[in-house]
């Protein structure tokens, strides 16, 4: 895996480099452009039900909570996952999306075990509501992406 290398200069010390990991997803191929080359060049870009499965253990969700955010029946998810059928190019574009937030917040917190702690914990700047409860909507998704973004720059939120 590449990494990118930050070199940061304080006033009055040396300069420090940081390596930090050139990862956009954390389960799904991390080539940036796989997956726009996919898009591009294949019309079925879609991924398969066992593709996304570390996504939705990654965050713990019932198959009452993964329909819903895929916006399916749970019947669905079954028959999905006994046949090896894909899940449809804008449930994939979500997937991917999640699968971009656990990367980031991976590389910021430094472990999952710790990015899992912040997913549960209440926080001021998502309205004292916990990110976790947040991603399972597209519009709150952003929102803990933004909080994400905003503690990579050094706010702490």
């Amino acid at each position: 895996m590449s990494t990118i290398n930050w070199k940061i200069h304080l006033p009055g010390a040396n300069k420090a480099v940081i390596e930090v990991p050139n990862r956009k997803y954390y389960y799904l191929p991390n080539q940036a452009d796989d997956l726009q080359k996919s898009i591009v060049n294949e019309p079925s870009a879609d991924l398969k039900y066992d593709q996304v499965k570390p996504i939705m253990e990654f965050f713990a969700l019932s198959q009452h909570e993964i329909a819903e955010l895929l916006e399916v029946d749970p019947s669905t998810l079954f028959r999905w996952g006994k046949n090896e059928k894909t899940i449809g190019k804008l449930r994939s574009k979500a997937m991917y999306e999640l699968d971009e937030i656990i990367a980031k917040g991976v590389t910021l917190f430094g472990s999952e075990e710790n990015f899992k702690k912040w997913l549960s914990s209440d926080n001021y700047s998502l309205g004292d509501r916990k990110p976790i409860d947040l991603i399972k909507d597209p519009f709150g998704l952003e929102l803990v992406d933004g909080a994400i973004e905003a503690m990579g720059w050094g706010n702490l939120v």
